[in-house]
């Protein structure tokens, strides 16, 4: 595994332990605490979005690798993994009467 692909295992780690801080925050009404957690997860998840780029194409270079096995030894190669994106946004959370809504950006993507 590459430097930059164990980083961007670090930094998914580090964004799923912020999910479940989001969680804890909301349960005890820290809704200022909520939207500054929230932020840096997307931060996070915003730097993992960038590496994806790289797992995809590292993911390629090995399946040709397969190919070119498989082409030698007659067997199958594993089926590729698909990488599944959790649906993190939007979140709702309650501010005494207020519903508040944390999302994604349409201009920031």
């Amino acid at each position: 595994m590459s430097t930059e692909l164990k980083a961007a295992k670090i930094i998914r780690e580090a964004e799923a332990k912020l999910r479940s801080l989001l969680t804890e925050a909301a349960a005890v009404a820290e809704y200022e605490i909520v939207v500054k957690i929230a932020g840096w997860a997307r931060s996070l998840e915003e730097l993992v979005s960038e590496t994806t780029s790289a797992e995809v194409a590292a993911q390629a270079i090995h399946a040709e690798t397969l190919d070119a096995k498989t082409a030698l030894h007659g067997g199958a190669p594993n089926p590729p993994r698909r990488q599944k994106r959790s649906k993190t946004y939007p979140k709702f959370f309650r501010n005494g009467e207020n519903l508040v809504k944390i999302g994604w950006s349409k201009a920031q993507g």
